[in-house]
């Protein structure tokens, strides 16, 4: 097991617990509700996320719902951080950082085309033609590990657990799915 999978395995359960925690909050809510602090207006969050102000204000009152409490001391001029705001607000901006970052990692994860590719090829199209392509395959995606099992007998694909099968035949098996490539 490498670094990378420990810390992704960390990360997913990190992730669980906050999902788990935040349970019916929205992570988009979380974000105005930072904003809104942050700019100490409804308004300005709202013309920040180009929102109506009703849509922003909804956000709060389903989060102080959810958590049975106010997040904000609201006058009819001046908004504030309540004290369970102060309390909860530094918490989501963390997990909200940790959820921007988890999204990231996973994004670049799957930038890159990696893993186990298992390929059956028939002999003579492996020789004449394949090959070729899959040097340039491993040239442009140097993370991929190919497999190769290059044969003219039939294997069972789903037995050998085999990704790709390539081979001449003017059949096909009734429970496989081919088309032409030339």
């Amino acid at each position: 097991m490498n670094i990378k999978l420990v810390f992704s395995l960390i990360n997913s359960k990190i992730i669980e617990t906050l999902s788990n925690f935040f349970e019916n909050v929205q992570l988009e809510d979380l974000r105005i509700i930072i904003k809104v602090a942050e700019l100490y207006s409804i308004m300005a969050a709202a013309d920040h996320f180009n929102i109506q102000p009703a849509t922003a204000s909804a956000a709060i009152k389903r989060t102080e719902h959810h958590l049975g409490t106010e997040l904000f001391t609201r006058t009819t001029r001046q908004l504030r951080l309540s004290t369970a705001g102060e309390k909860y607000l530094p918490q989501c901006q963390q997990a909200l950082q940790l959820l921007t970052q988890a999204k990231r990692d996973i994004e670049e994860d799957y930038a890159e085309i990696q893993g186990e590719l298992r390929i059956t090829i028939s002999s003579d199209l492996g020789r004449n033609l394949v090959l070729k392509w899959l040097d340039e395959l491993m040239d442009q995606h140097p993370k991929i590990i190919l497999k190769i099992h290059m044969s003219n007998s039939n294997i069972d694909v789903y037995r050998n657990a085999i990704d790709v099968a390539l081979s001449y035949s003017p059949s096909l098996q009734s429970n496989l799915y081919g088309f032409k490539i030339l």
